[in-house]
């Protein structure tokens, strides 16, 4: 059996050959899918530049001028109407070009001859010094138009590049290896005590610890580990309670509906008991309904609010209260704005959710004829947003457990309700690297307050 020292070694050599020749397909595959094309639009915009210099300065001489780039290390092939062609600067390997290639240049066309270049090895093919690897764009010289073909003289930058990559080839891997093989053996140990930790750890034995003083990488990761075993044990219990609420909360409306949809099947109801039995049903489908859709959404958060985009938050609460209208009205609430401009770099759908939720919570634990204030400030690069209702409050020993799943107060547990909205509130504030806070008093209301970071308070 192979020790784990020389299957490190072994891999380690390995993976230095494999990565060589998946780093050669891959930089191949690059040059084809990337290079090739930025290097074509980089010629373009350089003879662009040539092009515009000799029709507005009118050189005294073209031929010297461009005898003048040739010696600065530019290969140009220059065509006029008759198809007449002079060669400046280094010589092409090939010089072959289809007459139909010229007499599109002279007509006004760009050639991307670099960017069209046959596929091939990219070395091979970067360096392919082929009339037909060149970039070609007409011009007005004392009117007369030409049609000019360029790229870069490059003899001693190819020379350079073969030397340079050569040692490149050479050097790091012997250095890589020899690396590699001292590190199997300072690693090895550490690896060990970690192994058999987290052997433990698959057999759900949360109590593993490892004890290591480095202050190395691996230092880092045992410690990392002992912070992972404590959150799986807070994880292991959060998720029994997860279980047993939402089994509470779906059984509940289940049964609902099943009682009453097998009464409706005994045809012994008169109509007006049906209907209300319909009513029932509806209303607690509803309820898994809206249960389901904030499960998905509360795990679904962080993924999506990472679409974030530039916004004004002042916008997003005058239409969330905008929509609220007919509920306000229903009660006859007032909602009193008093909103600076509050721009911010965040998800308009989640931000709209949460202001939605604090303002439905308003609403909805808020006597008939009250008012709800909603003030918002952008100051010293900070977002301010006030969201004050004058409800019943909520007592100070529910106020630490508000923000927990399928947490309901005493007050909140006679109005329909999952448990999950003020979760998905505090979560999507927070994925917004914002903070929430509460203030309540019992019979004096609640005050929310989420803060953010502005994008620009002028």
């Amino acid at each position: 059996m192979k020790t784990l020292y020389s299957k490190f070694t072994l891999f380690t050599i390995a993976i230095m050959i494999m990565s060589s020749v998946i780093g050669f397909l891959m930089t191949n595959a690059l040059y084809h899918q990337v290079i090739k094309g930025q290097n074509d639009a980089k010629y373009v915009e350089l003879v662009t530049h040539i092009v515009d210099y000799i029709e507005h300065e009118s050189p005294d001489s073209l031929d010297t001028y461009m005898q003048h780039l040739g010696q600065i290390g530019y290969q140009i092939y220059l065509v006029d109407t008759d198809l007449q062609g002079t060669f400046y600067g280094g010589q092409y390997r090939l010089r072959e070009l289809p007459p139909t290639v010229i007499e599109r240049v002279l007509d006004g066309e760009t050639y991307h001859g670099i960017k069209q270049y046959p596929r091939q090895l990219f070395i091979t093919g970067f360096f392919a010094n082929d009339l037909t690897n060149t970039v070609g764009l007409p011009f007005q010289y004392e009117g007369n138009t030409y049609a000019m073909f360029v790229r870069l003289d490059i003899p001693l930058l190819f020379n350079e590049v073969h030397f340079i990559v050569g040692a490149i080839i050479t050097i790091v891997p012997l250095l890589s290896i020899v690396a590699m093989i001292f590190a199997a053996w300072y690693l090895i140990k550490p690896i060990q005590r970690l192994t058999r930790a987290t052997q433990q750890v698959a057999t759900e034995n949360f109590d593993a610890y490892v004890e290591l003083t480095r202050q190395d990488e691996i230092g880092e990761l045992a410690r990392n580990f002992n912070d992972m075993t404590e959150e799986l044990k807070k994880q292991r219990e959060i998720r029994k309670d997860f279980i047993r609420n939402v089994s509470h909360d779906f059984q509940t409306p289940l049964q609902n509906i099943g009682g009453y949809a097998s009464l409706i099947q005994k045809h012994e109801e008169s109509g007006k008991q049906i209907v209300e039995y319909g009513q029932i049903i509806e209303a607690e489908s509803e309820r898994l309904s809206r249960l389901t859709k904030q499960l998905l959404l509360w795990q679904s958060a962080t993924k999506l609010v990472e679409q974030k985009e530039r916004l004004l938050l002042d916008e997003v609460v005058k239409q969330v209260v905008q929509e609220r209208q007919w509920s306000l009205q229903k009660k006859q609430m007032t909602v009193w704005l008093e909103l600076a401009p509050m721009p911010m770099k965040g998800s308009a759908p989640f931000l709209t959710y949460a202001i939605e939720n604090l303002l439905d919570n308003a609403i909805k634990y808020s006597d008939a004829g009250s008012e709800i204030t909603m003030t918002g400030t952008c100051q010293d690069g900070k977002i301010t947003l006030h969201i004050q209702d004058e409800g019943d409050g909520i007592d100070a020993t529910q106020l630490p457990h508000i923000f927990e799943p399928f947490f309901r107060g005493e007050q909140s547990r006679t109005t329909p309700g999952t448990g999950l909205g003020l979760v998905i509130v505090k979560q999507v504030v927070e994925l917004h690297n914002g903070t929430i806070e509460v203030k309540s008093e019992k019979h004096k209301g609640t005050t929310f307050i989420l803060t953010f970071d502005a994008h620009n308070c002028d």
